[in-house]
């Protein structure tokens, strides 16, 4: 490896290219204008340096290595064969524009041991045809022979011959040779478009080059020919229209396409034509990817508390949104309207069946009972007791049907059961019957004067809990009988009871098959079976204590001390489960809190306590999913392996979750729907893999995804690109800023841009409203304004009744610019201020929409935040705050005041025509650009909040700047002014800004870097406090386009995301305080990477992090909402060029000091990706300020959370190294060695592991 970088030189402006000799002895890199880095690669290996070769091309357009050149000089044929076959010296060809604007192709051969270049076999001055070449295309089998591409044709260019190729217009983007020897290359450009290139050869002569376009693709960043096809066989074609798929493709190349643009795709590209539309190329298989995103929305659609977020991804013709959402989709297959519904319980048609003959569903003082099969219909079975409250419902067989089926050593084939019964526990009696539950075998009553409250059912046991805390076991025989086991009296009332097996460590057990009839069987042919297994632990929640203990079955004598759960909360629902090889106890809790440990099977211990809030009400829990197969960490060695256990765990509530294992870790899965009070998993002839869901009012059936992080819809736009967006939640709508081109018969490129509306439940689209010729959209929000009141109401006759004219109403606000090419910024632009009707207004299709106001500006108007009622815009180097007026109180500002100009021409109409307008207000120069705008805190500056008596409302604003960082401006909403109040003296080219509190800002630059700045509040002076510093810096390697509050996760009300400025009516103080407290963490961090994403998505969910700067004097006393402060929290998504969706968690100041010295051990014990070390790749890097962190860690004040979540995939053995290491770190207070800040003892593995298991869960 070694250091490319110099600490001189000018940066190219079309960027980096780096390009590898034919013969893997040189790597070149043109990073800076003038120069070509080259690196000796010799022997299988890099060198330790990179040597500068001076290049006397200026306008460096493109660069390649040419195949088989022979060595410079030599004349004869002889010799050139003799160096074409040793392969002779690289050969380097440049593509370069000189000062007139003319472009020439030079050739050189590279000496390596020298590093230097000399005279190449050939150069030409390209003529007038291709003044538009863009791009070389090396020729294998060819001396020095190169393919000139780009603009309106192809050149193929060597020492001996000069051929071209007409074609129309076209951008080169990617290009593969099809075949070593072939002469054929697939081309993609711009479009979209496959071309095949095809040299015409007499000898080793290139006589000419046929062109022809294939078909469309993904507009190609990178095209990689996997494997050459052959013609389908005659079995191949009857085996696909047997199966009803479409034939294989003929003789041709699969081929890999890598698109920057949009999805990536697997494509077949025959010989023969496919058919008309599809011309050559057939798309096999597509993967999705979201870059890259130019803006974003974050949104709770369903208003579950788990937000989605909605992506303007990718570009030209390929652009379309992507509805992101994290968790478990569920399809509905059918909805019942049943309302009441208490229990859910799926049985099978015998114990050891394949599928679910039927659903039971318990309602308050009922039980319904449906048949599941092809079709779902209600059915009555005699043997159950349907006018009565189901506590319980099971498939059971008897205790004999529980012995081991074999000596040890062998096994035995599986067996029908003893016994095979249902058991339903209702208050007042437990019922036996047989399978189909048509036949009453036998029942058990409680104790008079005593009634059953809870139940619980293991495969051949049954335990219920009677008022006044009595607990019975019941096991179930082979004559049909219920016979109690035994007896034992809590010191309290039940609240939760769970008797489930365990796995590990069971052993052998017996394994039941499936009744007879049963028509599912295994895939080999055999009969589908279960094991049968006897329950050795109870878990029990009691009522008053609070607590949770394990007894040992079949005794009920108590198997280790009690644990307490919470000091308010009783656990409503409990769950043993196996899962992953690891005993696992799940507590449901009335608050929505789930509680979870590991069980010491042996002991009777609960260890590793955790807690995890999953909703706001109570909870109950459910198994879904089978044994599943032997732990993957089982040691062959060790003896027959013990089941890994069940697949997930259900939680039922407000926000339902499924909880999986990996790798021993707990996932949580967000499971799409709304609050349901129970639910089951089915599996049917007719719904295989089903989930059953009981909500307040409805009962739905349906089919399960894969659990997977991430799920991604693509709603596509026609060959639209997406540029901007913003959600109106009131109005269950997101609005899209779209741009579209086209080709005209004379081929000139036409640009049309649309705002347009979609519902926010099938994003289908609902209004539209085209922009002007040449008006191009910049920036889009949703924005609560003061207008005028519907009513027509009058100032004056508002000011006699005492109440105001102007009333908050909700808008959108679009700012667009007007492009001249001849311009380097826009001149002109236009603020267009919009009312969206209602959605139902526009049931059929898309209808227009017309603007309520519309305002020219003095340039493009590039930002924008509503504040205290008012818009506040971004207008080249400008801010301006408009406020919206009666068309009789239109009183515009001068434009050298505000930016706002007369309109003129169709604006002119347009706003002539609106029955509102725009009224500048104040504004703000001395910026370059102002590009981005975002509300910093303030007082009242939502318009629907009243500020407090005698307290003018007011609104701080973060400014970015193009080259002049983050500045703050202040508007006074009583003296309608704008004055800077701080500013960041550093140069740094801002791509997004975001505020996580009050005076605190999170910003990203051109360099890839992202950064925190705090302002001086307690400065003396005003020059202190006008000061932003630098507190925080960290390298995150992608652009970020766009910051967002929110996150995809499940969080509790107390973790709400605070990036936005909370709503009050009753602050006492002067500001406004933003979501979290004065003693919150305020220096927020990001990191970049792929912990939680979906593998085919190529989607990156990053987890970040950031220290504890200490309380803000300013925040906001009373009031807003304070949430909990000493927990991490999400703050922010953010969203890049590559596609990558990040996360911006805050930390208190413990949990920072102990994450960043678990990153430092990471760092010194996992070797680096790509050999490069992470305090390097992390460290500040930018092309405009040369900052040099003052902390020994380069990242300062953050945490690499791709760095911290790699810890969950390494193997015991290296995490307990890792801890080694942590504890023997010199240079950190004692305090980091526990996330909590305690000073007591070493960091244990186990400690580090749920660290990084709270990250991953946050995003």
């Amino acid at each position: 490896m070694c250091d490319a970088q110099d600490r001189i030189g000018r940066p190219v402006e079309s960027g980096p290219v780096l390009i590898t000799d034919p013969g893997s002895r040189l790597v070149a890199m043109h990073l800076y204008d003038n120069l070509l880095k080259v690196v000796d690669t010799r022997g299988g290996r890099f060198a330790d340096l990179a040597l500068n070769v001076r290049l006397e091309e200026m306008g460096v357009v493109d660069i390649a290595f040419l195949h088989n050149a022979p060595q410079s000089g030599s004349s004869s044929a002889a010799a050139a064969g003799a160096a074409a076959a040793s392969g002779g010296a690289p050969v380097l060809a440049l593509l370069h524009e000189d000062a007139d604007g003319g472009k020439h192709v030079s050739t050189y051969t590279v000496d390596i041991d020298e590093a230097s270049l000399s005279p190449g076999p050939w150069r030409v001055a390209l003529g007038p045809a291709d003044i538009d070449a863009h791009a070389l295309i090396p020729v294998p089998g060819t001396r020095a022979g190169v393919i000139v591409a780009g603009g309106s044709g192809f050149r193929y260019k060597d020492a001996s011959s000069d051929v071209r190729a007409e074609t129309s217009e076209l951008t080169v983007t990617a290009f593969a040779p099809l075949g070593p020897e072939s002469g054929a290359f697939l081309v993609g450009d711009a479009g979209g478009r496959a071309h095949r290139v095809q040299l015409k050869q007499e000898g080793a002569a290139v006589t000419g080059i046929e062109v022809s376009m294939l078909g469309s693709t993904s507009i190609a960043s990178a095209l990689c020919p996997l494997f050459r096809m052959e013609d389908p066989t005659p079995e191949m074609l009857a085996e696909a229209e047997e199966a009803g798929e479409e034939p294989p493709a003929g003789a041709g190349w699969q081929v890999f396409v890598g698109s920057g643009f949009g999805d990536s795709q697997l494509v077949s590209v025959t010989d023969a034509e496919l058919s008309a539309e599809e011309g050559f190329v057939r798309e096999e298989a597509a993967y999705d990817s979201l870059g890259p995103i130019t803006d974003m929305a974050v949104m709770d659609l369903g208003r579950q508390g788990q937000c989605q977020v909605v992506t303007c991804s990718g570009a030209f013709k390929d652009g379309s949104l992507r509805v992101v959402r994290n968790g478990v989709g569920v399809e509905e297959r059918a909805v019942v309207g049943l309302q009441g519904v208490r229990g859910l319980w799926a049985l099978r048609s015998g114990f050891g069946a394949a599928d679910d003959a039927l659903l039971v569903s318990g309602y308050a003082a009922s039980t319904r009972v449906l048949a599941l099969g092809e079709a779902v219909e209600e059915v009555e079975p005699a043997g159950l007791q349907l006018g009565a409250a189901s506590l319980l419902c099971a498939n059971v067989v008897s205790v004999d049907d529980a012995r081991p089926a074999a000596a040890a050593g062998g096994s035995a084939a599986a067996s029908p059961a003893a016994l095979d019964a249902l058991v339903q526990a209702t208050a007042t009696e437990v019922r036996l019957t047989s399978a189909d539950g048509a036949t009453l075998l036998s029942s058990w009553s409680p104790p008079a004067g005593t009634t059953v409250t809870t139940a619980s059912a293991a495969h051949c046991q049954v335990a219920v809990a009677l008022s006044g805390g009595r607990l019975v076991l019941l096991d179930v025989c082979a004559d049909g009988t219920l016979r109690q086991a035994a007896e034992a009296i809590m010191p309290q009332e039940v609240s939760s009871l769970c008797i489930t097996p365990l796995l590990s460590g069971a052993g052998a057990a017996r394994a039941v098959s499936a009744p007879a009839g049963d028509a599912q069987g295994a895939e080999d042919g055999s009969a589908h079976s279960r094991p049968v297994r006897v329950a050795g632990l109870a878990a029990v929640g009691l009522w008053e204590s609070n607590t949770v203990q394990l007894l040992r079955l079949p005794s009920l004598e108590p198997a280790g001390a009690p644990v307490t759960l919470s000091e308010e909360y009783q656990s409503r629902a409990a769950q043993l489960v196996t899962m992953d090889g690891v005993d696992r106890l799940f507590v449901g809790m009335g608050d929505g809190t789930l509680v979870h440990f590991v069980v010491d099977a042996a002991t009777g211990a609960l260890t590793s306590r955790s807690v995890v809030q999953v909703g706001s009400r109570p909870i109950t829990l459910e198994l879904h999913g089978g044994e599943g197969t032997p732990s993957p960490s089982h040691d062959s060695d060790a003896g027959p392996p013990a089941p890994a256990g069940h697949t997930h765990v259900l939680v039922a509530g407000d926000r339902p979750t499924a909880v999986s294992s990996k790798g021993g870790s707990l996932l949580f899965s967000n499971i799409n729907a709304g609050a349901v009070e129970c639910m089951t998993g089915f599996s049917s002839a007719g719904m295989p893999g089903g989930l059953a869901l009981a909500a307040p009012d409805t009962l739905t059936l349906g089919t399960v995804d894969s659990i997977q992080k991430l799920h991604i819809e693509t709603v596509p736009l026609g060959g639209e690109q997406p540029r901007r967006i913003a959600a109106l939640p009131e109005s269950g709508a997101v609005a899209v800023a779209t741009l579209s081109s086209y080709e005209t018969g004379g081929g000139d490129v036409v640009e049309t841009a649309f705002l347009r509306v979609f519902d926010t439940t099938l994003f289908e689209p609902a209004f539209h409203f085209e922009l002007d010729p040449l008006e191009q959209p910049l920036s889009l929000t949703a924005a609560w304004l003061d207008a005028p009141a519907p009513d027509g109401t009058t100032e004056a006759a508002a000011a006699s009744s005492g109440t105001s004219a102007l009333t908050p109403q909700q808008f959108l606000v679009l700012g667009t610019a007007i492009v001249d090419p001849d311009e380097d910024d826009p001149s002109r632009g236009r603020l267009l201020v919009f009312r969206v009707p209602a959605l139902s207004g526009a049931a059929g299709g898309s209808v227009p929409l017309e603007p309520v106001a519309v305002q020219s500006t003095r340039g493009g108007v590039f930002a924008l935040e509503p504040a205290c009622g008012r818009i506040v815009a971004g207008i080249n180097s400008r801010v301006a705050v408009f406020a919206l007026a009666g068309r009789s109180g239109a009183a515009a500002a001068p434009a050298d005041a505000s930016g706002a100009t007369g309109a003129t021409s169709s604006a002119g109409a347009a706003a002539a025509s609106a029955p509102l307008s725009l009224v500048a207000e104040c504004s703000f120069g001395g910026h370059t650009l102002a590009l981005h705008l975002a509300l910093a805190g303030g007082l009242s500056t939502d318009p629907r909040d009243r500020a407090p008596d005698g307290s003018q409302p007011y609104a701080d604003l973060a400014v970015g700047d193009l080259i002049k960082s983050v500045s703050v401006l202040r508007y006074s909403k009583e003296d309608k002014a704008l004055v800077e109040i701080a500013r960041d003296p550093s140069t740094n080219w801002l791509t997004a800004l975001a505020c996580p509190g009050n005076d605190r800002f999170l910003a990203c630059d051109s360099s890839f870097n992202l950064f925190s700045l705090e302002r001086n509040t307690g400065g003396v002076t005003d020059e202190e406090r006008g000061h932003l510093s630098m507190t925080g810096t960290f390298h995150l390697g992608d652009q970020v386009n766009r910051f967002r509050s929110g996150s995809l996760v499940m969080l509790p009300p107390n973790l709400a995301a605070p990036g936005e400025v909370q709503r009050s009516s009753d602050a006492e103080s002067g500001t406004s305080s933003s979501s979290s407290s004065s003693s919150a963490a305020v220096a927020p961090a990001a990191a970049d990477g792929g912990a939680a994403s979906s593998s085919s998505a190529g989607v990156a969910a990053a987890a970040a992090a950031a220290a504890a700067a200490g309380s803000d004097p300013s925040a906001d006393k009373g009031g807003p909402v304070v949430l909990q402060a000493d927990v991490p929290r999400p703050q922010f998504l953010f969203g890049t060029v590559s596609g990558a969706i990040g996360a911006v968690i805050s930390l208190p100041t413990a949990h920072f000091h102990f994450l960043r010295r678990l990153q430092q051990a990471l760092a010194e014990t996992i070797p680096g990706v790509g050999g490069l070390p992470h305090s390097g790749w992390r460290a500040w890097a930018s092309a405009q300020l040369a900052y040099e962190p003052m902390d020994p860690d380069p990242a300062l004040g953050f945490i690499d959370g791709d760095l911290i979540e790699r810890l969950l995939d390494l193997p015991p053995a290296t995490v307990e190294v890792v801890a080694a290491a942590m504890n023997a770190l010199q240079g950190f207070p004692p305090s980091s060695l526990h996330c909590d800040g305690r000073l007591g003892g070493p960091a244990t593995a186990a400690e580090l592991v749920a660290a990084a298991e709270e990250m991953a869960r946050l995003h």
